[in-house]
């Protein structure tokens, strides 16, 4: 198993001959607004450009896996990144909860239920919900999702989705 990190919370998970793009925010540097207003001085996101190595990684790119994509939550799917999905046809794997919000964009959402093991590449995907701040702040946010990757001939993975 070999991750590429391309920025924030956006990478590839490489294994066998799969390629998951996790969490695609994949917009111009400063294309996106602020994420933070209170402790921070507010910059647009995101706040370095894309790596050289992007882009020819993201041609080998499978399949994709959105944490979670509410609510707001640009730095997990982005403007480009749905574009990007949606042009390449890709199986967009994600929380049931956020499943008919990408299935509006036009995307192919793959609702997976918390808790609940699926059939994964061969191997399984057990979603976990993420608790995403405490009190109000996680009322505000909402629930992020977590994933526990398991498959054939590759350590298991966890991803904590923020």
């Amino acid at each position: 198993m070999r991750i590429r990190l391309l920025r924030n919370a956006t990478l590839i998970v490489e294994a066998a001959s799969e390629r998951i793009l996790v969490d695609p925010m994949l917009g111009a540097s400063r294309s996106s607004p602020p994420f933070a207003f209170v402790r921070h001085v507010p910059r647009r996101n995101p706040t370095v450009p894309m790596p050289p190595h992007a882009l020819p990684n993201l041609e080998t790119v499978t399949a994709a896996l959105v944490t979670h994509c509410r609510r707001g939550h640009l730095d997990h799917l982005d403007a480009a990144g749905r574009t990007f999905l949606s042009r390449r046809e890709l199986s967009v794997f994600c929380a049931s909860g956020d499943a008919a919000y990408l299935s509006k964009r036009r995307l192919r959402a793959t609702p997976l239920a918390l808790g609940f093991r699926a059939p994964f590449f061969g191997g399984t995907i057990l979603p976990v919900a993420a608790t995403h701040g405490h009190g109000w702040i996680a009322r505000l946010m909402g629930v992020g999702v977590g994933y526990v990757i398991s498959l054939p001939g590759e350590p298991s993975l966890y991803l904590s989705g923020d």
